[in-house]
């Protein structure tokens, strides 16, 4: 369970720090103060900073956008879609500009957020190295901002997962179908309820982990205080690509 939550840089969410979270936990507040915001940033933390994740909290905003002028380059477009997910939309290369999300964890000086209780993303410069031995190629980072060389460089984007770090190339028209850790073990289990509507595929998806167990008698008998005639529940093929129930 995640017991605390520290954003910075994440969209309206300069910075927020909320010290106890329990089981259960109600968040108010009036429309477009960040009440949706909080929970990408918890999604997105326990995602392991995920391309899927971020692409659908992308898609879902409406800011995912799509080459379709001659004009911008694919680093462009990308640099748009990721820095959609900074405040104020800002572009910066220094690690204060990271967007960071963490859990305060027990430390000798008191609780903090550690590199290892956290996620980050931040827009990087990096040249690229080969090393003949073992035939590996390497990202460096350069914290240089002298536009002069720029033409050197490439952007990335850095999406550090605990201690491991990784670049991604914004030139890369497949990047959010890309894996970026391999190791997913530690992924916590979660499921992120939009707010407006959830999708055919996923409630299907969803039940068949609970068929024939338990919890699905205990779903039915929780459905049957709204409408007492239900019976069982499966989905089925309605007639398009996604089953209904």
């Amino acid at each position: 369970m995640i017991e605390s939550i520290h954003i910075e840089n994440f969209k309206c969410l300069e910075k927020l720090t909320i010290h106890s979270l329990s089981r259960v936990n109600l968040i108010i507040g009036k429309n477009n103060t960040g009440k949706s915001t909080l929970l990408e940033a918890i999604a997105l933390y326990a995602s392991q900073a995920d391309l899927k994740e971020i692409a659908r909290i992308l898609k879902d905003r409406g800011v995912i956008f799509t080459q379709t002028s001659a004009s911008k380059s694919i680093t462009e477009y990308n640099i748009e879609n990721f820095s959609s997910l900074f405040t104020n939309r800002h572009v910066g290369f220094q690690p204060p500009d990271r967007i960071l999300i963490g859990t305060h964890v027990n430390t000798l000086f008191g609780k903090e957020i550690t590199l290892e209780s956290s996620v980050s993303l931040r827009f990087v410069k990096y040249n690229t190295e080969i090393d003949e031995v073992p035939n590996k190629t390497n990202k460096n980072i350069e914290q240089l901002d002298n536009e002069i060389f720029i033409r050197n460089y490439g952007f990335g984007i850095e999406i550090r997962n605990g201690l491991m770090p990784r670049i991604l190339p914004l030139d890369d028209e497949r990047l959010y179908s890309r894996p970026i850790f391999r190791n997913t073990d530690t992924v916590t289990n979660f499921q992120f309820v939009r707010t407006y509507d959830q999708a055919k595929e996923v409630n299907g998806n969803l039940w068949d982990k609970i068929t024939l167990t338990e919890k699905e008698a205990y779903v039915i008998q929780a459905l049957r205080i709204i409408e007492p005639r239900i019976e069982r529940i499966a989905f089925v093929n309605d007639g398009d690509r996604f089953r209904s129930a």
